[in-house]
């Protein structure tokens, strides 16, 4: 069982804009579930955690903690170039070697994932 990152903007002034992130990343998170491995999906993570006692950074350095812990792979999903948050969680995965996916290749990651059931399979 693998586990992939969703990295991509999360923040926004637009509430439209910030819940259309939110369902891209939930269904990117989805499909990862529903192959049998585990999506830590950072918007899902912190979705109705809009209180201004807890600083941003708080969940952004989380998310950090959770790439540095315990991630094979990280999915960057549509607009992550423009997530400064996203670009920097890219450069942390990329130090340490971790496998990197990008949306519009999709098909890589799921191969990525068929190739772990199979091992799983063998063994």
């Amino acid at each position: 069982m693998k586990i992939i990152y969703t990295a991509g903007p999360i923040t926004t002034d637009h509430a439209n804009y910030r819940w259309q992130f939110h369902m891209v990343a939930r269904d990117y998170a989805f499909q990862i579930w529903q192959r049998g491995h585990v999506a830590l999906c950072p918007h899902m993570n912190t979705m109705f955690m809009d209180d201004p006692s807890i600083p941003a950074g708080v969940f952004y350095e989380g998310d950090l903690e959770m790439i540095r812990r315990c991630c094979d792979g990280m999915l960057m999903l549509p607009g992550w170039r423009k997530s400064k948050g996203s670009v920097k969680e890219l450069a942390v995965a990329k130090e340490l070697g971790i496998e990197i996916f990008y949306h519009d290749f999709i098909d890589e990651l799921w191969e990525y994932l068929a190739e772990q059931e199979v091992e799983n399979a063998v063994r």
